[in-house]
């Protein structure tokens, strides 16, 4: 059975998160272990950021498995730069 969710507040929004999962997100989300995921800086992933602003807007999290773009964190990139 699902972990029951808890009411927590993100993004100035109040949610329900599944605290197991919301944990597992933290360790598998290809966007948080990319070497692409640079905020604030040039360069920082165009993908993630429009993911940060859907999670934003609607107080959701997503796990991203999959994607064209991702760079293990520490490696450089086709343009020379990490």
């Amino acid at each position: 059975m699902m972990e029951q969710p808890v009411l927590v507040n993100r993004y100035g929004k109040e949610v329900f998160e599944t605290p197991t999962m919301d944990q597992m997100r933290k360790e598998h989300c290809m966007c948080l272990n990319c070497g692409h995921m640079k905020p604030s800086e040039a360069g920082h992933c165009e993908i993630a950021s429009r993911f940060f602003e859907i999670c934003k807007e609607h107080g959701t999290a997503f796990i991203l498995t999959r994607c064209d773009s991702w760079l293990k964190k520490g490696e450089n990139d086709a343009s020379g730069t990490d």
